[in-house]
């Protein structure tokens, strides 16, 4: 019944009518417990179930404590998590939330996504604080886990200074791109209210600043810049934080034309995560759970995603729209995913337009999706006539499957005895504390029943005068700076209905045909 969101006193009072004697019971149970250290048996015994069920689930678990033995920073992965990963490492979305557990810790999350267009999870993670150490060691734990995962294409994230110092420390070959939502809401939070007196100069910048970061030659980017400049010359503020906090030190995370030289099948933002992040809360429902309580809502909500996952495979195998049903389409039908025909269609609508006069390529889709552009497909559209050839398409969009690709790189692992020996060299040597803390960690994956382990305490603001307020237990996201600049949009005050269906309603009403076509009141 908890877990079915029941309140309280509906449990009790349902107690209460299956036997009226439960009630003295609980009370002697409760006077039994409250003699103990009540708040640390609940910790440990909490953090005991949860290892148990990482162990019986199979998930890859890693954890940091402190001197006093307090849990900082866990991460876990499942099993299948890495082998989807494994099979399309080529763009990783990295992001943290907050008020999901009552001991007030970020939670981390990395996402990817496959050639059907779904999103899954790759990892999860609370830690201690946002500082580098921390985002670092999770990375670093991610990649050991993942030993024969290639090294992920390209990064998405958010400007979190620490977060990106850690990535480029443990992924300094990888691409890194910056949400460019974000960027736009931070120019909107601190460039807006220095257009107050103009708002049309405002959309204006906007506009200008939207075009120029989609430029896909460095000429063309250098002079909407200076163009720029020179038409909000008035404005030197705000062309000043633009240039300074965005385009000079971030231009080639940011700007197509140098995003689109590496493979990022079109993730410019970090909407995925994000979207992640709603699910979970969703079902997290408040910011007052225990590790355990999130981790059984993560994996259930990751089963559901597999389950979903499998069924986009089925689907782009066996079905396909009537639009597809022509010779161009014929190799490919059942072959590449559903979403891959799709992102295909546009190119092949463009390539039937193209002129003899179109010569130079701007197409980056090749680049950065992995598909032919409008001009590769014109031989076989407009001139021959024939189907597209699966040979020009990408591998990711065929690896409609779960499992890995297998590869010929065969990965060699030191054995078990060789392992051990080492770690008995490690114990001899050790003194008595560090045997205790070596002996913890090894009892910690035989016996994760007994871990010596506690939760943290919760974080509570103790200086000021008491809230009058109760305790915010939402798991609702505080408010942004842009959300406070950005003006609330107004309830339109249409009908709720469709409007083909006002005159029938009207009808019914006994409206003569006469007034059908007035305007209907609010009412």
């Amino acid at each position: 019944m908890k877990k079915a969101m029941v309140k309280p006193r509906a449990i009790l009072r349902s107690l209460k009518e299956k036997d009226p004697s439960i009630v003295t019971g609980m009370k002697t149970i409760y006077n039994t417990i409250f003699k103990l250290n009540f708040s640390e048996l609940s910790g440990r015994s909490q953090l005991q179930s949860l290892f148990v069920k990482l162990k019986e689930d199979e998930y890859l678990s890693y954890h940091r404590s402190n001197e006093l033995n307090v849990i900082t920073d866990l991460l876990w992965i499942h099993p299948k998590c890495i082998k989807l990963a494994q099979s399309y490492p080529y763009v990783f979305v990295i992001d943290c939330t907050y008020k999901t557990n009552r001991y007030g810790l970020p939670f981390l999350e990395i996402v990817g996504f496959t050639c059907t267009n779904m999103t899954f999870s790759i990892a999860f993670a609370y830690l201690d604080h946002e500082k580098t150490k921390n985002f670092e060691w999770e990375l670093r734990c991610l990649k050991e886990a993942m030993t024969s995962c290639p090294r992920p294409n390209c990064i998405v994230t958010d400007r979190d200074l620490d977060l990106m110092k850690a990535v480029a420390n443990v992924y300094p070959s990888s691409h890194y791109l910056l949400c460019r939502w974000h960027v736009n809401k931070n120019i909107l939070a601190n460039c807006e209210i220095l257009f107050t007196k103009d708002i049309t100069k405002w959309k204006q910048f906007q506009s200008a600043f939207s075009a120029l970061i989609e430029k896909n030659t460095i000429e063309e980017f250098n002079e909407d810049w200076e163009s720029m400049k020179r038409t909000f010359i008035s404005y030197p503020p705000a062309i000043a934080y633009v240039a300074n906090s965005w385009l000079d030190p971030y231009k080639e995370r940011l700007v197509s034309v140098w995003t689109n030289k590496c493979t990022h099948f079109g993730t410019y933002i970090s909407n995925r995560v994000e979207g992640a992040h709603g699910r979970m809360k969703r079902d997290v429902h408040n910011s007052t759970g225990t590790f355990k309580d999130l981790y059984t809502k993560v994996h259930n909500q990751i089963v559901e995603q597999h389950n979903d996952i499998k069924a986009s495979f089925e689907v782009s195998k066996n079905t396909y729209e009537h639009t597809f049903k022509t010779l161009t389409y014929n190799e490919l039908r059942g072959s590449i995913s559903k979403y891959a025909l799709q992102l295909l269609k546009v190119e092949v609508e463009n390539a039937k337009l193209l002129q003899p006069s179109d010569t130079g390529c701007s197409c980056a889709i090749r680049t950065t999706h992995g598909l032919p552009c409008c001009h590769e497909l014109h031989e076989y559209v407009v001139v021959n006539k024939c189907p597209i050839p699966l040979e020009l398409i990408g591998l990711y969009w065929k690896h409609t499957s779960m499992e890995p690709v297998a590869t010929t790189d065969e990965v060699i692992l030191p054995t078990i005895d060789e392992e051990l020996s080492e770690y008995q060299k490690l114990f001899e040597c050790a003194d008595l504390d560090a045997k205790t803390q070596l002996r913890n960690h090894l009892r910690h994956f035989t016996h994760p029943e007994k871990t010596n382990l506690t939760e943290p305490s919760e974080k509570v603001v103790n200086k000021g005068r008491p809230a009058k307020n109760r305790k915010d237990k939402s798991s609702t996201r505080d408010k942004s700076h842009f959300e406070y600049v950005e003006p609330k949009k107004k309830k339109s005050k249409q009908a709720s209905c469709s409007p083909k269906l006002i005159p029938v309603l009207m009808r019914l009403r006994g409206h003569s045909n006469d007034s059908i076509n007035t305007i209907p009141t609010q009412e």
